[in-house]
């Protein structure tokens, strides 16, 4: 996952992650965790790219590392 890239995204809407949190179904504090480890659900995932008018997601989300396996 591109974390430099979902912080700006969220940024450039104008949004925090503590606003964001709950948009797509979670705490902030969990929120937290799972950018720090680069795990969102595909549901989260998902629902942040509609917020957030992510144009290329899979730049975004997918890793080398996930697209090797």
């Amino acid at each position: 996952m591109n974390r430099t890239a979902l912080i700006a995204a969220i940024k450039a809407a104008g949004l925090t992650h503590k606003a964001l949190a709950p948009m797509i179904g979670i705490t902030p504090k969990t929120f937290c965790l799972k950018l720090k480890r680069g795990e969102f659900t595909t549901t989260e995932a998902a629902r942040m790219v509609k917020i957030l008018h992510i144009r290329d997601p899979s730049d975004m989300f997918l890793t080398d590392e996930a697209v090797d396996k």
